[in-house]
């Protein structure tokens, strides 16, 4: 069964060599009870471990059933040791964080066996030692004896061929080591069991061979054996797959890490400083822009997209701000530079009747899309204000809004009125503190108008002085006075010495509006808003007034829909070769800009702090590389045993791989559960100082990335050492107390 031809293994230590086997040449029957006898220093241990592929010999041959051991490739050792081999060890070896039963399970465990399978043989072989009352508890719990007996049901859970039991009774007394030996005795019926011993009573006692070394050779044989004649057995037959899957070294990880569970939970804290600031930063970044998009779709998602006749240039502004030039040059050079930049940011829309008709049918056929739309032709009209003075005689003072030209549109202290937009934008966005909305009365030449005033009720000074108050700045003015009061509208060209009332558009203030709470941008200018049916009543009556398309104002019902629009928008100008053709219509979104900047600048700021933040991240995946590397030192002994009971070395990696992925996740966990917890008194310090509500938002795909980060890198972390402690020696590592 078990061949051994002319063995060698030599040490050196120094300049002095030792022959621990030397030329050792012997056979072993299927089923005997072995005892290797001899001095101390004589190779019994070396031989022993040579046989269990625990070391490697420099020269000769072992074969079990005609397989020689020295053509095994790594995996296959790893096989023989589980599946052909039990060990007995002197100091037992038992696992101290498992329980009695679950070290008797662990070569079965390295087999693959599932899990009830490896309970009932486990509690059968406790039963068979005397101690399955005892399988709950833990090796330090057993006297000697008993640890012995739980080594001895361990080394034949797998039911191997061959047993090697290395000084069985040397750590126990007299009775003890009897009632071992008979446990023995009893197991080597059927098996091969091979054992390295002092006591020669005892070898004699039990033992049906006695096998003498001295030097590293036989020095005698009671029960010599020749195989001569006998038929090998294929490899195939002999060695079963070993596999100790996921889930088992999982579990494995999991109950080594209950035993340092402080540890754990400490380093597992450590690792979550830097997935916290990480996320807080997330959360804090994301909820600044659902903060934006939010601004964007309830507020300046309806901010118009402006078509207006004299449109400014945003490509040729960004072009522009490129441009840069170095200050106080060396260069001897004089640079060209034309001051007069206004006709390049200028660009001067031809709105055609075609063009008009274009985006004018597009509302018309998807009203859905708009909360609101305004087209507005350039007019010539003069708004007079009737002036009553103490003595009751009226006199009129003018002031103008002319669109007639192809300029850029005065700010609003030149420009007194608006168009109001069709749609209901206007309801959504103000809210009218006096008075009620404008009507019309065309048959009797009478058109409502609004006063708009800031969020502060104020209204420019000018404004104010056009329509006939006289005041002084922050006097304050009853709305009663300007309720109900009177203008008129003059169309075309004004002559106070030949005005006429009963010629002009009568105008009344019908109410005053204010942008509601929740919104920070208007429709139009402080002052007056006129309506589209004193558009259109002056487009019939005064036609002559009337010239091209002032500007067109497009409200989308939020920011996505915009999109939609601008899609539109652009497809009229695919007709075009290239933007510099005269009928290339420009349009501007200013919100859309502003969002952009915004966005871009909250992820800049972001990412610099997630970059900053980072290094607390290397720092814990340092922290753990160390720990794993000292759990290994700690654990050197375990490591030792398990690949004695035929764990291969990427199971050992696996099962120290396993551990840091529980770490990652149990930090990944905890960093986030304090994460959130933070963005309570987080957000009620930000909502004290900006206004603003729960801007710090965490959302599960934040969770989900921040927790696989965390495990990903705890993995990354511990590569290294369980490599290391994959590599260990199994003979170097059991010698380790």
């Amino acid at each position: 069964m078990l061949k051994v031809q002319n063995l060698k293994k030599t040490y050196t230590v120094g300049d002095f060599v030792t022959n621990a086997v030397d030329d050792l040449s012997i056979e072993f029957r299927q089923t005997e009870f072995v005892a290797i006898l001899g001095p101390s220093g004589c190779g019994k241990t070396t031989f022993l471990n040579i046989l269990g592929a625990l070391d490697r010999p420099d020269s000769g041959e072992i074969s079990l059933y005609g397989n020689s051991l020295t053509e095994f490739k790594d995996i296959e050792l790893d096989r023989y040791r589980n599946h052909s081999l039990g060990f007995i060890f002197q100091t037992h070896n038992l696992v101290q964080h498992l329980s009695i039963v679950e070290n008797v399970e662990m070569g079965m465990t390295l087999s693959g066996v599932n899990e009830k399978e490896r309970r009932e043989r486990a509690l059968e072989l406790l039963n068979k030692v005397g101690l399955v009352e005892h399988m709950n508890k833990r090796p330090n719990q057993l006297s000697v004896g008993q640890s012995q007996r739980v080594a001895i049901a361990r080394a034949l859970a797998n039911n191997p061929d061959i047993i090697l039991a290395d000084e069985p009774t040397g750590s126990v007394d007299s009775k003890t080591s009897h009632q071992i030996m008979e446990l023995i005795k009893e197991v080597a019926e059927n098996k091969l069991v091979i054992m390295v011993t002092h006591d020669v009573k005892l070898a004699e006692q039990y033992a049906t061979r006695i096998v003498r070394l001295n030097d590293g050779r036989v020095e005698s044989d009671s029960n010599p054996y020749d195989s001569s004649g006998k038929v090998d057995v294929s490899k195939e037959l002999v060695l079963k797959k070993t596999a100790m899957s996921f889930k088992t070294s999982f579990l494995s990880a999991l109950k080594n890490l209950k035993t340092k569970l402080g540890r754990a939970f400490l380093t597992a804290f450590a690792s979550s400083i830097g997935i916290i600031g990480i996320a807080l930063i997330l959360a804090l970044s994301s909820g600044m822009n659902q903060e934006i998009e939010t601004f964007q779709t309830q507020t300046i998602g309806q901010y118009p997209i402006n078509i207006s006749s004299v449109q400014i240039n945003q490509d040729a502004i960004a072009e522009l701000r490129q441009q840069t030039f170095e200050s106080f040059p060396k260069e001897k050079e004089v640079i060209a530079y034309d001051s007069n930049i206004t006709s390049i940011l200028l660009h001067y829309n031809n709105l055609t009747d075609e063009y008009v008709e274009y985006v004018t049918n597009y509302y018309n056929e998807n009203p859905q899309l708009f909360s609101g739309f305004t087209v507005k032709p350039k007019m010539k009209y003069t708004i007079i204000t009737p002036i009553v003075d103490a003595e009751g005689n009226t006199s009129y003072k003018h002031f103008f809004t002319d669109g007639s030209s192809n300029t850029m549109p005065t700010d609003q202290l030149g420009r007194r009125s608006t168009l109001l937009p069709d749609g209901g934008i206007f309801d959504s966005v103000y809210d009218i503190i006096a008075g009620a909305k404008p009507s019309s009365d065309p048959a009797n030449k009478t058109f409502d108008i609004v006063i708009t005033v800031d969020k502060y009720n104020r209204i420019n000074l000018n404004i104010l002085n056009d329509l006939g108050f006289v005041v002084e700045d922050r006097e304050r003015i009853s709305f009663d006075e300007f309720v109900g009061k009177e203008l008129f509208l003059k169309p075309g060209g004004y002559n106070a010495a030949t005005f006429n009332p009963d010629d002009a558009i009568k105008l009344r203030i019908s109410a005053i509006v204010r942008i509601k709470k929740a919104d920070s941008f208007t429709l139009f200018n402080n002052g007056i808003a006129f309506t589209n049916e004193l558009v259109d009543y002056i487009k019939e009556n005064y036609p002559t007034t009337v010239s091209s398309v002032d500007y067109i104002h497009i409200y989308p019902i939020n920011f996505d829909v915009k999109e939609q629009i601008k899609e539109h928008l652009d497809a009229y100008n695919d007709r075009f070769e290239t933007e510099d053709d005269p009928n290339y219509i420009r349009y501007s979104d200013d919100s859309a800009v502003f969002a952009a900047i915004s966005k871009t600048l909250i992820d800049a700021i972001s990412i610099g702090l997630i970059a900053f933040t980072s290094i607390s991240l290397v720092v814990s995946s340092i922290m753990i590389a160390i720990i794993t590397y000292t759990s290994v030192i700690e654990r050197t002994k375990e490591i030792g045993l398990i690949r004695a009971l035929g764990a291969r070395k990427k199971d050992v990696s696996r099962i120290f791989n396993s551990e840091n992925i529980i770490i990652g996740l149990l930090a990944g966990i905890l960093g986030m559960v304090l994460t959130y917890i933070l963005t309570f008194p987080l957000n009620a310090i930000l909502r004290h100082y900006s206004g603003v509500n729960d801007i710090a938002q965490v959302h599960w795909h934040h969770i989900v990335v921040m927790i696989l980060i965390s495990t990903f890198l705890a993995f990354v972390s511990g590569l290294i050492p369980a490599r290391m402690a994959a590599q260990k020696n199994p003979v170097e590592a059991l010698k380790i107390e």
